[in-house]
């Protein structure tokens, strides 16, 4: 016999009472069912017993809390006029049937006792909606919600939004019922203080007491939920979808919720009491200003991304610059160290004055030579390479890019700074060579001087 079945066969039988317990971690339960023994229902009662007890693992049995086995199945003989009862064991992580309810106020009381206290981390284990089947139901109820489905839709999966209140961490360990749309419709107004003390949990920054709340540290008011607190229906849709807008996604609900916070402490200064908020106004209000603030970021953004581009250029610009002021300089030295030598040796003049301009070259490089190491023969790359370390640090600090600094680097900027860097290295070596030539000539020169004076 099926867990329907069974429930359909005893709701009939004398003093039938059913209710679910607050189930454990695992969010598992047991829906708890009993009726009176009657004799001349206990051939069949026995008869149902055994089979379960053979078959079904998920149902268990006890009479006067002695759990029955088929060892034990007299007890129903024994006890006649007593109570059976049998006790369902549900995995709320994974149904894949129906829970039976009686009636609406039994679904009502799982609803207070078995889910309100759930805190979101557990909720979000929930795989399926839950499926629910009311046997006595005259009212029009409609079951439907985030978290519950009509029996006959059981398998329907349950839906996690909004995105930030489900999977950031910080909101782990509130209550599930900040979650918008989690109960049926028709639960809302006997549930309107829990809502309402779930949804400040969540946007306040700290809790002073169970009922009281304090949207901002430092401000000097605080937030009291009376006992009496209740709100309509259509002041929690209006909470609800405060909720949606300010946790929709993981990037954008701390502005959103800083801006939440300044709005409603703004209510209460103009006075007004729980019951009066404004929400839609609220909520209004708030996308306007978050409106505002995105704005001005982009705006903020594309001010300095046209000023990054432009340091960029004027970098590039800046590195081609000391390119051609090395080639100029190389070439202007070389012009004057070339054109003394050949000076020397144009004019009609004899080794030793020949030697001295020879001379004056050399220590015109030496000078050179001596000038460059003191500052650096690598001093102007040098330079920019320390501009294009603060142009990366300020470019990392910029959002929404659309491609790295390294990307950058290496198209508009690597291959000019490496041309500059040879530059100044042959610049280096260019001068050495011209040093060791004059130093060659000069003692080709000492060579000759000698070679006449012997002769």
């Amino acid at each position: 016999m099926k867990y329907e079945e069974l429930f359909d066969y005893v709701a009939s039988k004398p003093n039938f009472t059913s209710y679910y317990n607050e189930g454990d971690e695992n969010l598992q339960l047991f829906q708890i069912v009993s009726f009176e023994i009657v004799e001349d229902d206990l051939d069949v009662i026995k008869n149902i017993v055994q089979e379960i007890i053979d078959s079904d693992s998920q149902i268990s049995f006890y009479v006067d809390d002695i759990e029955m086995t088929i060892k034990n199945i007299e007890l129903l003989e024994e006890n006649i006029g007593e109570y059976l009862e049998f006790r369902v064991r549900h995995d709320l992580t994974d149904l894949d049937y129906s829970l039976i309810f009686a009636n609406v106020k039994e679904f009502k009381c799982f609803v207070d006792e078995c889910i309100s206290p759930l805190t979101i981390s557990r909720i979000r284990k929930i795989k399926n909606k839950i499926g629910i089947t009311i046997k006595k139901d005259t009212t029009t109820n409609a079951i439907g919600s985030k978290l519950f489905c009509d029996g006959q839709r059981a398998n329907e999966y349950f839906i996690g939004e909004p995105s930030a209140l489900i999977n950031e961490e910080e909101f782990q360990f509130n209550h599930c019922l900040a979650v918008p749309g989690l109960l049926p419709e028709f639960l809302l107004a006997d549930n309107s203080r829990d809502l309402l003390m779930a949804f400040f949990e969540c946007i306040s920054e700290k809790e002073i007491s169970e009922n009281e709340f304090m949207l901002s540290i430092g401000d000097i008011n605080s937030i009291v939920i009376e006992e009496d607190c209740k709100l309509s229906p259509n002041q929690l849709r209006d909470i609800f979808s405060i909720t949606n807008y300010i946790f929709q996604d993981s990037k954008s609900y701390l502005e959103k919720l800083w801006i939440l916070r300044k709005k409603l402490f703004d209510c209460i200064l103009e006075g007004y009491s729980i019951l009066e908020i404004p929400w839609k106004r609220i909520l209004l209000s708030v996308k306007n200003t978050y409106h505002l603030l995105v704005n001005e970021r982009v705006t903020d953004f594309f001010d300095k991304k046209e000023k990054y581009d432009k340091a960029i250029t004027d970098l590039v610009n800046s590195i081609s610059i000391e390119i051609n002021k090395n080639i100029e300089e190389t070439i202007k030295e070389l012009l004057t160290i070339v054109g003394t030598i050949l000076a020397s040796f144009a004019l009609k003049i004899d080794m030793n004055q020949q030697a001295f301009f020879v001379s004056a070259a050399l220590l015109y490089c030496v000078f050179l030579y001596i000038i460059y190491s003191i500052r650096g023969f690598n001093h102007a790359s040098e330079v920019l390479e320390d501009r294009i370390k603060d142009l990366k640090q300020n470019f990392e600090k910029m959002f929404l890019l659309e491609e790295s600094f390294e990307e950058v680097y290496d198209k508009r900027i690597s291959q000019t700074l490496e041309s500059l860097r040879s530059i100044e290295e042959i610049r280096k070596i260019f001068l050495l060579l011209i040093m060791f030539i004059l130093v060659l000539i000069l003692m080709l020169s000492a060579n000759v001087v000698t070679v006449g004076i012997s002769c």
